[in-house]
């Protein structure tokens, strides 16, 4: 933001003369040169600075009359657990119908047996930015893989995703849940990538952790023993060894108008 500076001199009283005297220095004259330096303060503030300002801001939203507004971005709705829902605009309105989505799928268990343990990939993080929305949209958060020691399709997250249901836009969006880990596919997909809890050529103990759903979940880290390992945490993280991940999350954000 290039703001002009106030340059205006405003060594007005210093300049006056010692002994100031009359005609040229009266009382009212006197007076006058006194307010000058916080009358320049004035006109620069009310005709330069706030104009500049108002200016930089004008490619905010401008409302109804043209009048200027900051927008104020607030979370308007969480869904953290499994499930499906309904989001309606009429009870959580978001001014000039503008939202802004996330969206987090759920995260894979992980996986113990034959002698190693995997961690499960870390849902997938989906973000949709100044969506339009108007009406019902319908919601389903994803379901955490089911940790078990034998791999099976419950072992993967399930899909976070959100679609019109009775709406004027249209939004449809999916978020994937993270890969269950297996002796099959010890690096599983995802927001993260699982790791085996193995014992190395050397000798040497190699602990391996689940996946981290970036900027969101976080996977379980590895230990020596399953029972010493945390529980995943976060929505969307990738569990490890007999744990199960977490499930997914929609969050949906909306405006407020702050006025000038």
């Amino acid at each position: 933001m290039a703001i002009d500076k106030l340059n205006k001199d405003l060594n007005i009283i210093s300049s006056l003369p010692t002994c100031p005297s009359s005609p040229n220095y009266s009382a009212d004259t006197l007076k006058a040169e006194f307010d000058k330096a916080g009358n320049i303060i004035k006109e620069y503030i009310n005709n330069s600075l706030i104009p500049q300002i108002l200016s930089e801001l004008a490619d905010t939203v401008i409302g109804e009359g043209g009048y200027k507004y900051i927008p104020c971005r607030t979370l308007l709705c969480s869904y953290t657990k499994n499930g499906s829902y309904t989001f309606n605009t009429s009870e959580h309105p978001s001014f000039t119908g503008i939202y802004d989505i996330v969206l987090i799928g759920a995260g894979g268990s992980g996986y113990s047996g034959d002698g190693v343990c995997y961690g499960g990939g870390g849902g997938g993080v989906t973000v949709l930015n100044g969506v339009r929305m108007d009406g019902v949209y319908s919601l389903n958060v994803g379901k955490a893989g089911k940790a078990s020691v034998n791999p099976s399709s419950e072992n993967d997250g399930g899909t976070t995703m959100i679609m019109a249901e009775n709406a004027l836009y249209d939004v449809t969006a999916v978020a994937f849940g993270g890969e269950g880990g297996d002796i099959y596919t010890p690096n599983a997909r995802s927001g993260g990538v699982g790791g085996a809890n193995a014992i190395s050529p050397d000798g040497v103990k190699q602990y391996g952790s689940g996946g981290d759903c970036y900027g969101y979940g976080s996977g379980a880290a590895g230990a020596a023993l399953n029972d010493d390992v945390r529980v995943a945490n976060g929505n969307g993280g990738g569990g490890w060894g007999i744990h199960p991940g977490t499930d997914g999350a929609v969050f949906i954000y909306g405006y407020t108008r702050l006025e000038e």
